[in-house]
């Protein structure tokens, strides 16, 4: 008999639900739109969303961070079809729904919540939310006090300042991905009507929307034809070419020392950068991940926690993936006496991960499939994430490619791992 990937014991063991199955389909015009196929529906609700994959704050203009996170707001607020916040919301809320949005480095996003029979004001709000903002500058001005004094509360926590901290450490200060997608309180005085309206006359198109159609939404076909009568007449536009140059990753190995009392707390973080390679990759590298860090019992966890007194937490190790860069960090947080052991720890951790240790992790989550379930609305907002890459999976399409882990591939990225210098970022909050 062949042996599959580590031989476990449980290959072929899948959750019972698998709602992460998206067809692919296309309007006239060239918009891209997943279809949920979820083989179970938690209630009569749907979810509509539309998504630009790649459309953040990573493509801010130059020296104006924020635009991408200002620009959300502005049709959440009024669109030129629904001029008040009441014509806008409450005939969604009327019916029981609602209305979300958000802004990352690398995407935005506007979801519509209705009953299944409310497809076509799903639709047409969706439209209105994403293609006809109201950039009155007068409502602009309003608009950047709330967005101020959204930042006056993320500056008043400390992961804020770690995440910003760390982004400037990895991408230096003037990189777009450097900032918080939310910029900076001078940029938000400054961004004004002309610039909202260039952002999303460049953006804004056929060649970036993407449209999510989900739960009781995607049981109904005549939906799609609603889609295409309200979307469809749009012109086809190529999508925005995003600048991938990240080359300079690969040349870091330094180690800073970063001073910053706002962080909250003292950490040490070790970055390994990867260059983007094979799903098969990422989720070896997230399995070792996991060996090492992933649970209470995880041997870095054991002698951090329990024989160093160090550290509290789980997932000290993580792996982020990007269509132009990887990068295996271990993140942990324990005071600066402590650094050059917690470095050594984990360098004799991971040296000494052997089959076992990787098999009995693989054999751990081939079991917990059976106890895991995601809403099909969790699904879909899961989506959104994935299509910056262009290869969504589905649960057992991604089961099916961990359980093909092979002990081969992950003794290679331990070796990796263990031959590579990283990075070395030390954060003195105190």
């Amino acid at each position: 008999m062949t042996q599959i990937g580590l031989d476990a014991g449980y290959e072929g063991v899948r959750r019972k639900y698998d709602t992460a199955i998206f067809e692919e389909r296309r309007l006239s015009n060239g918009i891209r739109v997943w279809w949920q196929k979820s083989p179970i529906l938690t209630d009569d609700g749907g979810t509509l969303i539309i998504t630009l994959p790649n459309i953040g704050s990573q493509i801010d203009p130059a020296h104006m961070p924020g635009v991408a996170h200002f620009f959300e707001h502005m049709p959440m607020r009024s669109t030129i079809g629904r001029q008040s916040t009441e014509e806008l919301y409450l005939p969604i809320a009327r019916i029981g729904g609602s209305m979300s949005a958000g802004t990352s480095k690398g995407w935005t996003q506007f979801s519509v919540y209705t009953p299944k029979s409310n497809f076509l004001l799903a639709a047409e709000t969706a439209y209105e939310i994403a293609l006809r903002p109201n950039l009155d500058q007068r409502i602009v001005e309003l608009e950047a006090g709330t967005i101020q004094e959204e930042y006056k509360r993320l500056d008043r926590e400390g992961s804020t300042h770690e995440y910003n901290t760390f982004s400037a450490f990895l991408f230096g200060n003037h990189h777009p991905m450097a900032h918080h997608p939310i910029g900076t309180l001078e940029s938000i005085s400054r961004i004004d009507e002309s610039i909202l309206r260039q952002f999303h006359e460049a953006y804004y198109h056929t060649g970036n929307l993407h449209i999510i159609v989900g739960e009781s939404f995607a049981e109904d076909e005549r939906n799609f034809r609603i889609l295409e009568s309200t979307f469809g007449s749009l012109a086809h536009t190529p999508a925005t070419e995003i600048d991938r140059d990240f080359s300079f990753l690969f040349s870091k190995r330094d180690r800073t020392v970063v001073r910053e009392p706002r962080c909250g707390r003292t950490s040490l973080h070790l970055v390994y950068p990867i260059h983007p390679s094979t799903a098969e990759d990422e989720f070896a590298l997230r399995l070792i991940a996991r060996a090492l860090a992933g649970e209470k019992y995880s041997p870095l966890l054991i002698k951090l926690r329990e024989r160093m007194g160090a550290v509290y937490g789980i997932g000290l190790c993580t792996v982020n993936t990007a269509p132009a860069y990887w990068q295996f960090e271990t993140h942990i947080p324990i005071r600066q006496s402590l650094f050059t052991a917690a470095i050594n720890t984990f360098q004799d951790v991971l040296s000494a991960a052997d089959e076992a240790l990787f098999r009995e992790t693989q054999q751990q989550r081939q079991i917990g499939r059976q106890t895991s379930f995601q809403s099909p609305s969790k699904a879909c907002h899961g989506l959104v994430r994935e299509l910056i890459e262009e290869r969504p999976y589905s649960w057992h399409e991604t089961e099916q490619l961990q359980d093909e882990t092979t002990i081969q591939r992950l003794l290679y990225w331990k070796e990796y791992l263990l031959d590579t210098t990283p990075s070395i970022l030390e954060i003195i909050a105190t």
